[in-house]
């Protein structure tokens, strides 16, 4: 009876270490344009938000609210545009190792500031259409439903010790 062949901790047979790097990198590189989009259609949002007539209407907590949704995206941006800066910058440098755990933090930071940022527009436009009350309830639990389904529950997953499952 054949054995199977030895796998590396990410789980694929016979990965050598740059070709784990590399598709590691593809996979991340991957992952970013998808989530990208999103923060630039809601840093556009932002950006006309003000020069709206209804801006003007915003009170001390919704001016709050919308700063930090403003900042929470910009930021945001800067932190999930930086892996492809850093990929240029370092290109063939031979650091893919620092580069993907950078890059891999940078992007989880950049999500969880958009988590926030969804938040906190969809308290502003919850709050125009049905009042102050409404929005809370809604951003949070829009919040809250972010929150479990983007970080808790991939973070509860039991660890396979690096292996992928069979």
């Amino acid at each position: 009876m054949e054995s199977s062949p030895p796998l590396d901790p990410t789980g694929h047979a016979d990965e050598l270490h740059w070709q784990r790097l590399n598709r590691e990198l593809l996979e991340l590189m991957n992952e970013i344009r998808i989530t990208l989009p999103a923060v630039m259609v809601l840093f556009s949002f932002m950006l006309i938000l003000p020069f709206s007539n209804r801006f003007k209407e915003l009170g001390g907590i919704e001016e709050a609210a919308y700063y930090l949704t403003f900042i929470s995206t910009a930021v945001a941006a800067v932190l999930l545009i930086a892996p492809s800066i850093h990929h240029r910058i370092r290109f063939r440098q031979g650091d893919k190792d620092r580069l993907l755990l950078v890059a891999n933090n940078l992007t989880i930071a950049g999500t969880m500031l958009l988590s926030v940022a969804i938040g906190g527009a969809v308290f502003l436009v919850s709050d125009m259409l049905f009042g102050i009350t409404i929005a809370a309830i809604v951003a949070v639990s829009g919040l809250a439903l972010v929150v479990l389904v983007w970080f808790v529950i991939p973070a509860s997953w039991p660890d396979r010790g690096g292996r992928s499952p069979k």
